[in-house]
């Protein structure tokens, strides 16, 4: 999802969502996988 529009739809200033996509990589995969562990979920649960 473009940056711009998530900022919109989170109201969030455009260069926070700038920073979250990069943060993410641009690979959502990936970046699901950081989330969940952040969470406390494990790949096994």
């Amino acid at each position: 999802m473009p940056a711009a529009i998530l900022a919109r739809m989170l109201g969030v200033h455009i260069k926070v969502a700038v920073q979250w996509q990069q943060a993410s990589g641009g690979d959502w995969a990936a970046y699901a996988a950081d989330v969940s562990r952040r969470n406390g979920v494990t790949e096994t649960e």
